[in-house]
């Protein structure tokens, strides 16, 4: 019995596969000897499978030694927190200015000619 279960979780290398983790798809593929590792892209994870799939759970990116190459992750350039922090301040600086111009400089610049017609000095 004990062969047989050390059978089985051999396997599913999960340490193996988990130390190639979080580097990227290259480093995952790159664990040789018994282990079958494939990377999923969409968790960014190094897990135990074959040319089927993960051996455990599902992956809708997956990719293994059968691909025989790593997809590049992402084309897209998402925005990282400085950009955001930046895009942030610009909203805040135009909101600022157009609440100023519309409802504030109205308020302190007054045509003299219209407020005396208003008050109807008319001088």
């Amino acid at each position: 019995m004990l062969p047989l279960l050390f059978g089985i979780i051999r396997s599913y290398p999960t340490e193996e596969c988990a130390q190639a983790s979080g580097t990227d798809c290259t480093n995952c593929m790159s664990v040789r000897g018994n282990y079958k590792c494939g990377w999923c892209s969409s968790t960014k994870q190094c897990v135990p499978g074959d040319e089927n799939g993960p051996f455990i759970g599902t992956c809708p990116d997956w990719h293994n030694e059968s691909d025989a190459v790593c997809v590049k992750e992402s084309s897209i350039a998402l925005p990282n927190p400085a950009r955001i922090g930046v895009l942030v301040g610009i909203i805040i600086v135009n909101i600022i200015t157009f609440v100023f111009w519309y409802f504030i400089f109205p308020k302190l610049y007054t045509d003299p000619a219209a407020s005396s017609e208003k008050n109807g000095n008319g001088l």
